[in-house]
């Protein structure tokens, strides 16, 4: 949403909170997603705007205006009652914490590793993404996996091992990324609530926390809103809607197409995140990093195959 952004998409398109897989072809469904996921995937293009703020602030003022751009969702749509239900299930209001917890961590990894020159990594976590809901499917809901999809959960396995046997270092943006998300899809599945809802009620539980932060950097002459650069204002305050617009395209889309076709769509995302490190960042790109990126596209491709063929989604 995650992702999200970049980090919400993936698991989303994997809860069942997502339609049936049954849902009829729309074209405007189909054009919904696609802007959701094409949106999703430029936004390293916004945070570089950012780059001369802390990414913990940025990630602050995402979460506080997240939570004011979906009120009125919320109001109109009268799904406040929902948030009354599930304020009164103890079990709800922990799980919520801990998702909201996850994401407030996953926008801030992902935050930090663009604005840090580290784009190419940011996508890699979002090409393994899949392959972590895949694994938790196996493990947690003891879901069956075919000779492809054990195939490509290795071939995975094979890529980041490479980077940590032949170039020594573990990649721990794409991997911390990568299993946040899948935790945080992984309990939003347990959850079974809608994408929209779920995510104004995590934003709710973790606001208190970045409200605070940001007027402690206010009030200490730290934080740069309000301080006179209006463009600089509009941005931080424009973070809610570019993270609560494309998720309500992505929640249009998913109600009026198969999951088969939401499922290749949402590679849209992490391709032009690697699209823009290679050609607009000019972040090296080695042979090693080839080879692991290899091994995780074809792990997809496999998958890809493997869904394709037997309909699952």
């Amino acid at each position: 949403m995650a992702p999200p952004t970049p980090s919400v998409p993936v698991a989303a398109a994997s809860s069942p909170s997502s339609p049936a897989s049954e849902a009829p072809s729309s074209l405007s469904g189909l054009l919904a997603a696609l802007f959701a996921f094409s949106l999703w995937g430029i936004l390293p293009l916004y945070w570089k705007a950012l780059e001369t703020v802390d990414a913990l602030e940025i990630m602050c003022h995402r979460i506080v205006w997240s939570l004011v751009m979906l009120l009125p969702f919320m109001f109109f749509r009268g799904r406040l009652g929902l948030l009354l239900t599930s304020l009164k299930n103890k079990r709800h209001v922990l799980l919520l914490m801990c998702t909201g917890c996850l994401l407030a961590g996953n926008w801030y990894v992902y935050i930090w590793a663009i604005n840090s020159g580290r784009v190419l990594e940011a996508s890699l976590a979002y090409f393994i993404n899949p392959l972590i809901n895949i694994l938790f499917g196996i493990t947690v809901f003891k879901e069956k996996a075919g000779p492809l999809v054990k195939l490509a959960i290795s071939l995975a396995v094979l890529g980041v091992a490479y980077q940590i046997l032949v170039l020594g270092q573990v990649p721990l943006i794409p991997l911390s990324l990568a299993i946040a998300f899948g935790l945080y899809g992984l309990i939003r599945k347990i959850l079974q609530l809608p994408s929209i809802p779920g995510l104004f009620m995590e934003t709710l539980f973790v606001a208190p926390f970045a409200g605070a932060y940001i007027f402690r950097q206010w009030s200490l002459g730290a934080s740069p809103i309000f301080t006179g650069d209006t463009q600089l204002d509009l941005l931080l305050i424009g973070t809610g809607l570019i993270t609560s617009f494309p998720l309500l395209c992505f929640a249009y889309g998913a109600m009026r197409i198969r999951m088969t076709t939401l499922g290749l769509v949402q590679y849209i995302n992490p391709i032009l995140v690697f699209l823009l490190g290679i050609f607009l960042y000019n972040e090296l790109f080695t042979v090693h990093s080839l080879i692991t990126f290899a091994c995780i596209w074809a792990a997809l491709a496999l998958y890809t195959w493997d869904t394709i063929r037997q309909r699952r989604w």
